[in-house]
């Protein structure tokens, strides 16, 4: 669980949940640091799709699904450091955290904060 100054870096949830149609895939994001400082996209890994919470949606549960890149204020996301490398993802227009499903490849959405696992990340 160690966070890499690279220019990819992969987050990965505690659990493993979906974005929309994608089962089991990673979530890549382009960083010019170990933890990014600022709202970032996220690129699915092997497409050209990004992260984005459906239909720019404002509310709690809002699916995160893929999309193609508009540079969209639904798609940046806000990382913010925990200890040990985790981070928790924050939607830029929303202000809701990124949350894994409960169970495996169950939806991710977007919910208020709530200190749970689901809501931690790892960059490396």
């Amino acid at each position: 669980m160690t966070a890499r100054a690279t220019d990819t870096a992969v987050i990965t949830p505690v659990t493993t949940s979906r974005l929309g149609d994608t089962t089991g895939k990673p979530v890549t994001i382009q960083v010019g640091c170990a933890v990014p400082t600022t709202f970032r996209t996220m690129t699915v890994a092997g497409t050209g799709d990004v992260v984005d919470v459906s239909g720019s949606s404002l509310v709690d549960h809002a699916p995160v699904i893929r999309r193609p890149n508009a540079d969209a204020p639904n798609q940046r996301f806000e990382f913010r450091p925990l200890a040990d490398g985790y981070v928790r993802v924050v939607n830029r227009l929303s202000g809701l955290y990124l949350t894994a499903g409960a169970t495996q490849g169950s939806q991710f959405e977007q919910r208020p904060y709530d200190g749970s696992g689901l809501q931690t990340f790892v960059l490396g």
